[in-house]
């Protein structure tokens, strides 16, 4: 879930004009593209994934899936290594790319230091140098502690696993909580600015839904956003 919002705002990015690359280290490319099928067509990923006969038939001849085959958005799985991933940064910024997804931190390996903490440290502090100095706007995914699980109680800036120094290098960090564990289908997702530079703090008033069906962020009166 953490990983398919900003993977929606580079689609919706990419739908504007920007050129955007996504470097993906927990889902394939298949993976994601049956997503995005799914959310597009608003038809069941799982009914994709599975080859359900119906689902894919939808994909396949609805006309208006020719409106993503152009859209400039490349995804590359094979960037395990953050000294590989900042030397692509800087080929993809000469292609054009403007908007960079990393999907997620704690998969990257590399990094100076003698523990994990310190190596992601380093890690953030390369990619932020790397991302100032090329003018991209990056977005990198990073997963949490078990600790507001455990307390009942929303994320903070604390945490962020391994977290080395993100909320240093970071100018917004942006929290996601599902409320309710249930299995229903659609359940809300509070949203919550944990750092912001240049704007303001807090949880929004009222959650987004999501569909996990056909892969839908909503607004709370069910209108589908990016």
């Amino acid at each position: 879930l953490a990983a398919w919002m900003p993977f929606r705002s580079g689609i919706h990015a990419a739908k504007r004009g920007h050129r955007v690359a996504m470097v993906s280290l927990e889902m394939g490319a298949a993976e994601l593209a049956t997503r995005v099928l799914a959310q597009h067509l608003g038809v069941s990923a799982t009914l994709v994934a599975l080859g359900e006969r119906e689902a894919v038939t939808q994909v396949l001849t609805d006309p208006d899936i020719d409106r993503l085959r152009p859209l400039p958005f490349t995804v590359n799985t094979d960037l395990h290594h953050a000294g590989d991933l900042i030397a692509t940064l800087g080929k993809w910024a000469r292609q054009g790319v403007q908007v960079v997804i990393v999907d997620y931190l704690q998969r990257l390996a590399g990094g100076e230091g003698n523990t994990r903490n310190e190596q992601l440290g380093d890690i953030t502090r390369r990619l932020k140098r790397a991302a100032m100095s090329l003018g991209l706007c990056l977005v990198v995914v990073s997963s949490l502690n078990r600790g507001s699980e455990r307390e009942s109680r929303k994320p903070v800036l604390a945490d962020l696993r391994e977290s080395g120094d993100i909320e240093y290098d970071a100018d917004v960090v942006v929290g996601l909580q599902r409320a309710g564990l249930d299995d229903a289908p659609v359940y809300a997702v509070e949203l919550g600015f944990l750092k912001n530079r240049m704007g303001r703090l807090g949880w929004a008033r009222e959650p987004f839904q999501f569909d996990a069906r056909t892969q839908r962020f909503m607004e709370p009166d069910r209108r589908e956003v990016a």
